[in-house]
């Protein structure tokens, strides 16, 4: 089966399930596809379908709610642990921060909080940018 991978990173995506190693490429059309045959290595990819899917085939997204926007979560109160990689993206993005940039989280942390995120190598640009939403969410419960 030709699975696709939604991450679309220069020179591919690699992935390592078991012994093998997958590398998703990009097709003529541009998608990032690789052909896997082993059922549980196709079980396993298709139940992370933020990242992939049956090429051709809309990823059957889980009953929580994913977004692109902040406008897309109808005013539910943010919960920054539930949050995947892609909604703690978009969320960064929507208030100007650069979401792969450990900098950037750190730089807005301060100007609109007065708090210094300490970082270092082992901290993901997800972690720091979840701390930035606790943060705003205390801020906004405080003000109410």
């Amino acid at each position: 089966m030709f699975i696709e991978c939604s991450l679309k990173r220069d020179g591919g995506t690699e992935v390592v399930l078991g012994k093998n190693t997958y590398l998703f490429a990009p097709d003529k059309e541009g998608n990032h596809v690789c052909e896997v045959e082993d059922e549980a290595h196709i079980s396993t990819l298709l139940n992370i379908p933020e990242s992939f899917n049956e090429l051709g085939k809309p990823a059957k997204l889980s009953a929580k709610k994913s977004f692109d926007s902040i406008d897309d979560v109808d005013n539910e109160p943010l919960d920054p642990d539930g949050m995947n990689n892609k909604e703690l993206s978009a969320w960064a993005k929507e208030v100007g921060i650069n979401p792969k940039s450990k900098q950037s989280i750190s730089d807005y942390a301060m100007d609109n909080y007065e708090i210094d995120l300490e970082f270092d190598k082992n901290i993901s640009c997800s972690d720091l940018i979840r701390e930035v939403i606790k943060i705003d969410l205390e801020e906004a419960a405080e003000e109410d």
